[in-house]
């Protein structure tokens, strides 16, 4: 077993619930109710309904639940489902590292999936959980492997094959094959997040997670990895140059679920300093009238949400609500940014085009400078008279330095669930996520008051 292994799979069976301390129990189950939000407002999304059709075509046992209905599939498919629920809506956590930045609730689906499957009770879920966010954003700050090319959902498999290896009871040689089985075979390119974005970019995190427990329940069924996953001759470490885990009391003291940001709107990361600021100026000027829109950001919003041509011209709906023209033109042309802002239909809006033909994005590298501690944007708004308004936004609400509160995460689960469950259904599965882990029976406890069809 390589170093960088051992370390990982020591980490894994050093997590125990009792000692992870009450701030880190607490941001764990923030994330899980942000998370499952995110999942049932995206319920009736065309891609989620296709998908949940195909996984009815698979079943095995044990099984684990579809959120929101009485379905259950395999462990590896119903993670794949929930998976592309909570991510096609683009509203779920982020992580912002020295090697780029993610999503770590993608690997949430598997979790659940996992844990459902084997029975497990809520700590043991909280433990895993907690495992995944810290492998993902260590990764995060160790390497920048979107420099060689590859995609965020590398972290998200590495992150989910160790948490559902801890819940799946693997021994430490087993460990040390689920980890190698699911890095061998799943080094995914970043191309998905480049030119006219496609489904996949909701499908990718989903994927990974839905490899990660095929990868575990390989290697519990005895089945070996490739040796020197990490430092042999044409291992990880080949491709990325030489990188180093912390020591486990730096893991222990520092968890990295307390270190993600939660999203107020249903946009790309990057985009989301400019659209507050955009909201801000809303009314503050009169739209028809305007004349020139800057928005002033650090330079890798600039490349990732308005350096490509299909960032200026949008024909999907992954393309919209990853283009900062399109975003901060919505904004200030409807006054708000919701997920159907950004249906196929909506694309064509007509004072949303007529906007963004007015807006420019430019560097300002003073803010550049402070990312990625913030993610700063100032948009300023020109009318016909020369009049200027100014909006500038450092911290996005649900940054770190900006937390939402827990009534507002309650809030954002309500809102996006409870359309579709009514009030008493709602209240009883957001009950059950604040009480996750006194649950020993994940099933009757969370994902029957997830059920839609329970109301």
């Amino acid at each position: 077993m390589d170093s960088l292994t051992q370390q990982l799979v020591e980490l894994a069976h050093d997590t125990r619930y009792h000692t992870l301390g009450t701030e880190t129990v607490h941001e764990c189950k923030r994330r899980l109710i942000d998370t499952i939000a995110c999942a049932m407002g995206s319920f009736d999304h065309p891609l989620s309904v296709s998908m949940r059709e195909l996984a009815s075509h698979y079943h095995g046992t044990p099984g684990a639940g579809i959120w929101g209905t009485t379905s259950r599939t395999t462990p590896e498919m119903a993670a794949f489902v929930n998976g592309v629920m909570l991510r096609v809506g683009e509203n779920s956590d982020t992580y912002i590292g020295k090697g780029g930045g993610g999503h770590p609730s993608d690997m949430i689906s598997g979790m659940v999936a996992a844990a459902d499957a084997c029975g497990a009770n809520g700590r043991a879920l909280v433990e895993a959980v907690v495992i995944g966010y810290d492998v993902y954003c260590r990764l995060m700050d160790a390497s920048n492997l979107g420099e060689k090319g590859f995609d965020q959902v590398v972290h998200v498999v590495l992150g989910t094959v160790l948490g559902v290896g801890k819940l799946f009871g693997l021994t430490a040689v087993q460990m040390h094959h689920a980890v190698a089985l699911a890095i061998a075979p799943n080094m995914a390119l970043r191309q998905t997040r480049h030119g006219q974005l496609s489904h996949w970019k909701g499908c990718a995190g989903a994927n990974a997670v839905r490899n990660a427990i095929f990868a575990a329940a390989l290697a519990k069924r005895g089945v070996e990895g490739p040796a020197s996953i990490f430092d042999g001759k044409q291992g990880l470490c080949s491709v990325t140059g030489n990188f180093a885990w912390p020591a486990l009391e730096e893991f222990r003291s520092h968890r990295m679920i307390t270190r993600t940001s939660i999203k107020p709107l249903p946009v790309c990361y990057h985009t989301q300093s400019a659209a507050l600021a955009a909201l801000e100026l809303h009314t503050k000027l009169n739209l028809g009238e305007v004349d020139d829109i800057h928005v002033e950001t650090y330079k890798t919003a600039v490349d990732m949400a308005a350096g490509d041509a299909g960032q200026w011209t949008p024909r999907t709906p992954e393309s919209a609500d990853h283009s900062l023209p399109f975003v901060v033109a919505t904004a200030l042309e409807r006054g708000r940014v919701e997920p159907n802002c950004f249906h196929a239909d909506e694309l064509c809006h007509p004072g949303v085009l007529r906007l963004m033909a007015k807006v420019r994005v430019t560097e300002d590298q003073a803010l550049s400078r402070l990312w990625p501690e913030s993610a700063a944007a100032r948009v300023t708004v020109r009318g016909a008279s020369g009049r200027e308004v100014s909006s500038e936004v450092l911290y996005p609400k649900g940054h770190i330095r900006n937390p939402m509160s827990d009534a507002e995460i309650s809030a954002k689960f309500v809102a996006l669930f409870g359309p579709r469950s009514g009030a008493g259904a709602c209240d009883r599965a957001l009950k059950a996520l604040w009480e996750i882990d006194e649950s020993d029976d994940l099933n009757t406890d969370l994902l029957v008051p997830l059920s839609l069809q329970a109301v």
